[in-house]
């Protein structure tokens, strides 16, 4: 039979066969029985219906089983491609999920975050870790300014106009005097920093500035706090802007740093009454460091003040020279190293509280004693209004308290001392006019020293003072800003000294925020 293979035979068992090949055949194949011609399966070996042994066709064999192949084949791919659409479907919704996440504009409410309250007290009192670390700018560019701690504010408006106002010196007079000196002094600046000691301009009589012109570290020391005390600095705002001065100043402080002796802190050489220069110096440079916050600027006035510390002398006060052992320690060379350490102390730069101690009592000794430092009930011309003002002045600075006797003594004293001038004095500076001795009663120097104290001090005799003294320096400034006058010191120190020193006057009702102890320093044994 070479066309049929009958299943009957042992060897090659159609079971055996259907069951070793179930990969390839499917038992629900139908196949036609060869002996009733009814329809069976084709793993069938006997027919359902007849009982016959079936006999099959290799060909129908093959046929099934490439048919059977093809189907299963068929369904792998279509399970393949099905996996493959569900795979596709997955991937696309987190690709969506995705975009619709995270892809939105670059704008935030903060509807969706708790609130932070800045002022909530912190429960341990120690800031969260995240608050410890450094803040680092986002932005490349430009940086945020530098944070800096900054004290003396009060001299910028909007505060200082509130001071002016308060303490009377809200009249724009007192800004268009003040305007007109600073444009004067900045006219006159050299080109090393610092200001000439002579009369300005050139061809009126020089007096005796030819002889202290080693006194110029003291007078650009006076006029860069005449900058300083209206909040002129080199420093850039947040917004960009520079300061109308801001090159003046910085040109300023310069020279001033020239001139100090990096080891020691001194300003100036060792000459003449060179305490003078190093206190001028250091209230200016301590000033600038406050009102900046420089780091540098104030480890230089520290120790600036350090090397007055170190000279004050047995008695309490300073002398000329800076000899501490001597006994000729000075009422003017004192005051100015009382303000330079005051000014330390606002700017939280370290000063002994006994360093204060020992100059009040220096400076109530000299008021209660006639000697030749100082005489309260005597006169000795012009000089003793300036006296007077500087003990006012610097007595209140150390904590004394406006109750004293002393101290309202000294305010009556000083009335009788405003000066008096005519308008057109400071328009027609001539040290020959005949007028020369009359107009010599108006003394910067002494103004500078006793408006200060009469401030410090308040009350009536402030309010008097203010008004009349003020006037007379309104009707003093030259055309040009400046301000020239015939006193002694005005010859000796020039014209930007004087001017400096007018400015400061004019600044007193917000330059200094002073407030005087309500206590007395106690009065050692001996007074």
């Amino acid at each position: 039979m070479k066309d049929e293979i009958r299943l009957s035979a042992k060897p090659f068992s159609f079971s055996s066969f259907i069951l070793h090949h179930s990969s390839f055949h499917s038992e629900t194949d139908p196949v036609t029985c060869n002996n009733c011609g009814n329809v069976v399966k084709l793993r069938s070996e006997f027919c359902p219906i007849c009982g016959q042994r079936m006999v099959h066709s290799m060909d129908d064999i093959i046929a099934s089983s490439h048919d059977d192949a093809a189907r299963r084949h068929g369904d792998a791919l279509i399970g393949k491609f099905r996996a493959g659409i569900a795979a596709l479907l997955i991937l696309f919704s987190v690709v969506l999920g995705v975009i619709l996440l995270y892809d939105k504009k670059l704008t935030f409410d903060g509807s969706a975050l708790p609130a932070f309250q800045a002022n909530a007290p912190i429960a341990s009192g120690v800031p969260g870790e995240s608050l410890e670390k450094p803040y680092v700018d986002p932005r490349p560019l430009p940086p945020l300014p530098t944070p800096v701690v900054r004290v003396m504010g009060h001299r910028l408006d909007p505060v200082r106009a509130v001071l002016r106002g308060t303490n009377g010196g809200g009249a724009r007079e007192f800004d268009a005097a003040i305007k007109g000196g600073l444009q004067f002094l900045n006219k006159w600046q050299e080109k090393d920093g610092g200001w000439p000691v002579s009369i300005i301009p050139g061809q009126l009589p020089q007096g005796e500035t030819a002889d202290f012109k080693w006194g110029r570290v003291g007078v650009s020391s006076l006029v860069l706090l005449a900058f300083l005390g209206d909040g002129h600095t080199w420093i850039s705002e947040a917004n960009g802007t520079r300061d109308t001065y801001a090159e003046t100043v910085r040109r300023g402080i310069a020279f001033l740093l020239s001139a100090q002796d990096p080891v020691t802190g001194r300003f100036g050489a060792i000459k003449r009454e060179f305490m003078y220069n190093h206190s001028m110096a250091t209230l200016a440079l301590v000033e600038a460091a406050a009102l900046t916050g420089d780091v540098e600027l104030k480890t230089r006035a520290t120790k600036a003040v350090e090397f007055l510390i170190q000279v004050q002398t047995t008695q309490g006060g300073w002398e000329y020279y800076g000899r501490t052992e001597s006994d000729l320690a000075d009422i003017s060379s004192s005051a100015w190293p009382v303000q330079a350490l005051a000014a330390a102390r606002e700017a939280q730069i370290a000063v002994p509280d006994e360093a204060f101690s020992r100059v009040l009592q220096f400076y109530r000794k000299s008021t209660q004693r006639d000697r030749a430092i100082y005489r309260l009930t005597k006169d000795d011309g012009v000089y003793l209004p300036s006296r007077s003002g500087m003990v006012l002045m610097s007595r209140l600075l150390c904590g004394e308290s406006t109750t004293e006797p002393d101290i309202a003594a000294l305010s009556t004293k000083l009335l009788g001392f405003v000066p008096k001038v005519k308008p057109d004095w400071g328009r027609s500076w001539n040290p020959k006019a005949k007028d020369a001795a009359d107009r010599a009663a108006f003394n910067p120097y002494m103004l500078y020293f006793c408006t200060y104290g009469m401030f410090f001090a308040g009350g009536k005799e402030w309010t008097e003072w203010n008004d009349k003294t003020s006037r007379a320096i309104f009707d003093m400034q030259d055309n040009d800003g400046a301000w020239r006058a015939n006193d002694v010191f005005s010859g000796q120190g020039g014209t930007c000294y004087s001017t400096a020193m007018c400015v400061l006057s004019l600044q007193v009702h917000h330059r200094i925020v002073h407030s005087v102890a309500s206590k007395s320093t106690p009065r050692s044994k001996d007074e």
